[in-house]
């Protein structure tokens, strides 16, 4: 309820994913933050190589849930995976759910593996620039990995300006 008020939402998405080997299950629901009812609920699986397919059809869904048009520009963004290797995005993953737990060399070395997959994997650039700025922010202040950083969000950018991370690492570093 509180955060419902807070974003002034009328439905609130919550979800878990699980994995077992190959096989990912991911479960939705929409709820209700007035009575904190569940609206709407379902559960997907499918094998750790269609995890693209498996993202743009929970997004589909919940899309079509809400009565949401996406336009033909959304449409294909959904389709769009961000990565084509399912390694490197796998690598992505468990970086963001290293920050800040396990610390910066753990993120670091991930996302930097994951970019060496795949050099065209713009939201793991930007994870990289982010996970250097928090960096930066508390621990070390180091005129090289402020640089790094710079360089990595113009490599985001360059090659998928529609990234939110990448935006919000530029205006970190602003």
């Amino acid at each position: 309820r509180e955060l419902g008020g807070a974003l002034n939402a009328e439905a609130l998405l919550e979800g878990d994913v699980q994995r077992v080997g190959s096989v990912v299950r991911v479960r939705v629901r929409l709820v209700d933050p007035v009575s904190e009812e569940s609206t709407w609920s379902q559960q997907y699986d499918h094998t750790a190589d269609d995890i693209f397919r498996l993202q743009s059809e929970v997004a589909t869904a919940v899309a079509g849930v809400l009565r949401i048009q996406l336009s033909a520009s959304q449409s294909r963004l959904l389709s769009r995976p961000p990565t084509t290797n399912p390694e490197a995005y796998d690598l992505y993953i468990r970086a963001q759910s290293l920050q800040p737990l396990q610390g910066f060399e753990a993120v670091y070395s991930q996302l930097t593996r994951a970019i060496d997959l795949d050099s065209t994997f713009a939201q793991a650039w930007a994870g990289r620039a982010n996970a250097i700025l928090g960096r930066v922010f508390t621990t070390e202040v180091s005129p090289s990995l402020w640089e790094q950083a710079e360089g990595d969000i113009g490599r985001a950018m360059a090659l998928d300006s529609t990234v939110a991370s990448a935006w919000t690492a530029r205006g970190r570093m602003a």
